[in-house]
């Protein structure tokens, strides 16, 4: 199954490394691919994760990364995990069904 990463992801990423790397910039580099690497694994069980909205009729499912949401979608008809968004958790929750 592939892992794929919408631009408002990547942008989330970029977001994420920028903000790490004022404080250490290697750091920074690691945590972004450990992130990646947990992204990763969840093609291994895509069906697990808790159903917190939808986007029409499919479900957007939510995992945890340290202190990040990972929101993605799982279309298995194409074995494809699509990740829509990584938010801190201090930051409300985003409304995919509006």
């Amino acid at each position: 199954m592939e892992c794929v990463f919408s631009q408002r992801a990547e942008d989330d990423l970029e977001a994420i490394a920028e903000f790490i790397a004022v404080d250490n910039p290697a750091r920074a580099l690691s945590y972004i691919r450990d992130m990646r690497a947990r992204c990763e694994t969840i093609t291994q069980l895509p069906g697990a994760a808790m159903i917190v909205d939808r986007i029409d009729d499919v479900p957007v499912r939510k995992v945890i990364f340290d202190n990040y949401r990972i929101y993605y979608t799982w279309l298995a008809d194409q074995e494809v995990v699509f990740i829509l968004h990584i938010r801190h958790m201090a930051r409300q929750p985003p409304r995919f069904s509006e």
